[in-house]
């Protein structure tokens, strides 16, 4: 037990340089802490399989901010539908590697970026983390 306020405060600045360094050092961990940090639901995230285990591990609670990776609509046409079936309010978007892609399958990876990029095109940014990766807040009004 910490007894003294100095001592918490110490404890507290830790944690401070721990999550810089894990911004700078974890692809996801600024954004996925931001998602739970500000209790943001939906988010659509289908350009990294782990995101809905780290949602977790990185913010020490279950949120069910994200959709799992592999949750995409039928068609383009479905898109909208989709997006309000599940109530998607939020989107991350990153330039995959080809690595990423081979493990993702490039079919939903074109895919994907094809439904999303005209999606953010006309959506608010609200954060870019130091690899690049964008979360956006989705316009109602872009919504097909």
């Amino acid at each position: 037990m910490i007894t003294t306020p100095g001592a918490f405060l110490s404890f507290r600045r830790g944690l401070v340089r721990v999550d810089a360094f894990l911004s700078k050092t974890r692809e996801g961990f600024e954004i996925y802490r931001y998602i739970g940090d500000h209790d943001l639901k939906m988010v659509w995230q289908p350009f990294d399989n782990g995101a809905w285990f780290y949602q977790s591990a990185y913010n020490d609670r279950t949120g069910h901010w994200i959709l799992p990776w592999h949750v995409m609509p039928g068609s383009e046409a479905e898109f909208g539908k989709f997006l309000r079936d599940k109530n998607i309010r939020y989107v991350v978007f990153r330039e995959v590697q080809d690595y990423t892609a081979e493990r993702l399958g490039y079919k939903h990876v074109e895919y994907s970026y094809q439904l999303i990029r005209p999606l953010i095109a006309k959506s608010r940014r609200l954060l870019v983390d130091p690899f690049g990766w964008e979360l956006y807040e989705i316009d109602p009004a872009a919504v097909p």
